[in-house]
């Protein structure tokens, strides 16, 4: 009798055990599914993607929603010289608490600076980053090479000039954060 019945609940016990697993897999790539897309960004305010620029593939710095950022020439640490009309087609990037955050391939140390608006704009070796207006998703550099500003790279050279404190060294995992370089 024990037989027949271990015979009997074997197909039902395999099909729950199927379905068991199907429920598990799919749950399993959903999730991978929804984490790819934020992984490259997740919560970091900077992170890194390869793109192409002027037909070369760089390391290319991205916010958290995979746009490219860019820096200008014209900046000096602690100070941005984008204001007014060039303020509404180069964005600055900005947090609204704490310490900015990096994927763990920068080169060098994210910190802050305080803009004419009184908000935390995020710097990469000294170079304040903004993203471009016309980007329209993730992987577009129309703004490389427009005017002073270039697309932001793990290598770009530390920023230097009249900074008046900042303390960016330019070397660092890009996990340590320099938090608000103003005032220092």
């Amino acid at each position: 009798m024990k037989t027949r019945l271990t015979r009997s609940w074997l197909p039902l016990l395999i099909v729950a055990l199927a379905g068991i697993t199907a429920l598990a897999l799919a749950q399993s790539s959903s999730n991978s599914s929804s984490s790819k897309g934020s992984s490259a960004s997740g919560n970091k305010t900077v992170s890194v993607t390869n793109e192409k620029v002027n037909g070369q593939s760089e390391q290319v710095l991205t916010n958290k929603q995979g746009m490219t950022l860019y820096y200008s020439t014209k900046d000096t640490p602690n100070k941005s010289t984008c204001t007014g009309a060039c303020a509404q087609t180069w964005k600055a990037l900005t947090i609204s608490t704490g310490k900015p955050s990096g994927s763990s391939k920068l080169q060098g140390k994210l910190s802050t600076l305080k803009t004419q608006s009184g908000k935390e704009q995020v710097e990469y070796k000294g170079h304040p980053l903004y993203t471009y207006s016309k980007d329209q998703k993730k992987g577009d550099v129309k703004g490389a090479g427009k005017g002073s500003f270039k697309v932001a790279t793990v290598s770009i050279k530390q920023a230097t000039g009249a900074s008046g404190g900042s303390s960016n060294g330019g070397s660092s995992n890009g996990n340590s954060s320099g938090g608000n370089s103003t005032g220092a």
